[in-house]
């Protein structure tokens, strides 16, 4: 009597257990609910916190290139005009429309720091033995124009920019070389060739200055 009173008392026990069961399950479901939503919010927090410190990073940096140009604005003077064979400059927070009548051009530089234009060597003669153009964008940058008949020769490297240049190399067979050193960070250039070489110019005006 007494072991068959023990084995009801367990088939009891073991069916009270299992109708509170499903209950244990939902709360269990309910604790790993609520675990996952506090877990998503760390998360989601560490995300903001990340993108502010991004953002205060970006923001940081800005300020600094914006000092440096600032700075570089006052130091740094442009020299040269459409006659000089050689030049150098500086376009920060500006423009810059230059077109270049050298009769001997050797040497030329340009730095757009938050600026750009256009720089137009198409008027220019090179000098024989070549020229050199050294360019510089920093969150600027502009066109440059190279002369008809002049053989190209490019250099180039840049971060989240760079050169887009539509020129090559083909030129006059004999014509001077214009090598082209550019750099750029955030920003770049566009190199394209002008129309109607200078020597085809100078033979076309002195054919018209003889008809008259």
């Amino acid at each position: 009597m007494l072991f068959v009173l023990s084995v009801a008392s367990a088939v009891l026990k073991v069916i009270r257990r299992m109708g509170e069961l499903p209950e244990f399950v939902r709360s269990r479901r309910r604790a790993g609910s609520v675990e996952a939503s506090e877990a998503g919010g760390r998360r989601l927090n560490r995300a903001k916190r990340l993108l502010l410190v991004l953002l205060a990073l970006d923001l940081l940096l800005m300020v600094g290139a914006v000092a440096r140009a600032v700075r570089l604005k006052l130091s740094r003077a442009s020299y040269g005009d459409e006659e000089s064979d050689e030049f150098d400059f500086t376009t920060i927070f500006g423009g810059i429309e230059f077109e270049s009548r050298a009769e001997a051009f050797r040497e030329g530089a340009w730095l757009a720091y938050f600026g750009g234009g256009e720089l137009d060597l198409s008027g220019a003669e090179l000098d024989p033995g070549g020229a050199t153009l050294r360019v510089r964008a920093m969150m600027g940058g502009g066109e440059i124009v190279v002369p008809p008949d002049c053989r190209v020769e490019m250099h180039s490297r840049g971060l989240m920019g760079g050169v887009q240049n539509d020129v090559g190399e083909s030129g006059a067979a004999d014509g001077p070389t214009l090598v082209i050193e550019a750099s750029s960070l955030m920003g770049g250039f566009h190199i394209v060739r002008g129309e109607g070489a200078p020597s085809e110019r100078a033979t076309s005006l002195a054919s018209e200055a003889e008809t008259v």
